[in-house]
């Protein structure tokens, strides 16, 4: 069996984990490798080794089999490896500096995810439960906000990882959109409950769907860098990151998707690439799907 093996991955589950993983799918769907994904995480991951899967991934395919397919030797020309219980173990970090390679367009993006993986049984067993209860309606308009710690300020002094936005000009937009829509119900993703008020104060008219999380934020802290996440136990760390999943999949859901510049609401659009998507600041980096997103035009 073939395992391909990563490091203790540092960062946010979409824009790391999942966006480092993506960019070898195509290569090795390429040369017909079907590995075990060992991926670990030092937020996420659970159990001893803080691994992700199977917790929030699962392989969509027989890696003890190599997909009932024989691989192509390249990958044992071009790699270093080494043998360890029969499995032929390559490392992670050196397979993505000569085999990146990102999808094109979503649609190709969701076909190879969806052809290595899916999310685990129980993470779909809740987004199932979740989208039963809370989406009656298929006209909903879908917002994505991750100001506080995504966003810079009025004035850049620095980089950041998107340009500035007044909330009042997003009021704006979300207004417009319901009108467009002809709904009156929202569905908000966000880690940032005061905007709650703020939204309901200037559409006074609105329905606001949107999930309590059980963990403690703290504005402007991004939470893979929040102090009080760093050494949680196994039970609040899938508290975190299945519910950012969740709240990509519900995203994925609406009829449209209003958005902060974040990697977790563009893979919404993957999830379902024929989805209206539009972000409403220009972000300071080129990842695959963010750079797929379109700027939303007044």
């Amino acid at each position: 069996m073939i395992i391909i093996r990563t490091e203790y991955i540092p960062g946010g589950f979409f824009a790391q984990i999942v966006n480092r993983i993506f960019e070898i799918l195509l290569k090795l769907e390429k040369h017909n490798i079907y590995p075990y994904f060992e991926i670990h995480s030092d937020l996420y991951g659970l159990g001893d080794n803080k691994e992700i899967i199977p917790y929030y991934l699962i392989h969509n395919y027989d890696y003890k089999t190599n997909n009932d397919v024989k691989f192509d030797p390249i990958i044992l020309d071009t790699f270093s490896y080494k043998s360890e219980n029969d499995n032929i173990i390559f490392d992670f970090i050196e397979i993505t500096k000569k085999w990146k390679s990102t999808p094109s367009t979503l649609v190709e993006g969701n076909r190879i995810w969806f052809k290595y993986f899916d999310f685990s049984l129980n993470i779909k067993n809740e987004f199932t439960k979740l989208h039963k209860e809370l989406f009656v309606d298929v006209n909903i308009l879908g917002f994505h906000y991750r100001g506080t710690d995504k966003m810079g300020p009025e004035v850049r002094k620095a980089y950041s990882e998107s340009y500035y936005i007044h909330f009042d000009e997003t009021l704006k937009i979300l207004k417009k959109e319901l009108e467009r829509l002809r709904t009156n119900k929202l569905f908000i993703a966000t880690d940032d409950s005061n905007i709650l008020n703020a939204i309901k104060d200037k559409i006074p008219n609105v329905t606001i769907i949107t999930l309590n999380h059980e963990y403690d934020t703290t504005p402007g802290v991004p939470l893979h860098r929040n102090p009080k996440n760093q050494h949680a136990d196994d039970s609040t760390k899938y508290k975190i990151c299945s519910s950012g999943i969740i709240d990509a999949l519900l995203l994925s859901k609406c009829r449209c998707v209003i958005k902060y510049a974040s990697q977790l609401s563009a893979y919404s659009a993957l999830f379902n690439p024929y989805l209206q998507v539009y972000r409403v600041n220009k972000c300071n980096y080129s990842w695959f799907p963010e750079n797929r997103i379109k700027d939303y035009e007044n």
